[in-house]
């Protein structure tokens, strides 16, 4: 039996997937149905994680600190702030200079693929800021980017770029402001 991390984890990566298996095209509901999926099924939720407590100095008497249960959501702040980011590289690409959008592209490619450090980092913070999901969402997004295949990367980079816009829209609606 499949537990149902692993199930989310499939779905998640499924919404990820922009393409349509059959066609090739882009999903029609990609930036609909596709988007407002990801925000109420794996953003919105919260997730209860376990903090360690900052390293004090206690007596024997005292005991020693525990670790707490904290609830962890994803602001809609945090999700705005990386997708700032992900913008930001796009008009570097879009820019109008000598170099081609491809060129300027494959110099853009570690810093595309460092977000998911950042999303990583935001969640290992004490406190997290961001939840595993978001983590996993901009992992599974960012899979189609590679140098291998410039131009297919290119076009898969500029579909996430439209796709995560959606996915904030759809946050203004299904996230409560903090």
């Amino acid at each position: 039996m499949v537990n149902s991390d692993t199930e989310q984890t499939n779905k998640l990566k499924e919404l990820c997937d922009f393409y349509d298996k059959n066609s090739g095209c882009i999903k029609s509901d990609l930036f609909s149905d596709k988007a407002e999926e990801v925000v109420k099924d794996f953003l919105k939720p919260s997730e209860i994680i376990k903090i360690p407590q900052k390293k004090s100095y206690t007596t024997k008497k005292q005991g020693k600190n525990k670790d707490e249960e904290k609830e962890v959501d994803n602001s809609r702040t945090q999700i705005r702030r990386f997708y700032n980011e992900v913008l930001s590289i796009k008009n570097l690409i879009d820019l109008k200079d000598d170099e081609t959008p491809t060129d300027k592209f494959k110099i853009q490619i570690p810093y595309i693929k460092m977000l998911i450090a950042k999303a990583k980092y935001a969640q290992k913070r004490n406190p997290p800021t961001v939840t595993t999901n978001f983590v996993k969402f901009i992992k599974y997004c960012l899979e189609g980017v590679k140098l291998e295949d410039i131009d297919k990367s290119l076009k898969h980079f500029n579909i996430f770029v439209s796709f995560f816009e959606a996915v904030i829209a759809y946050s203004v609606v299904h996230i409560e402001k903090q």
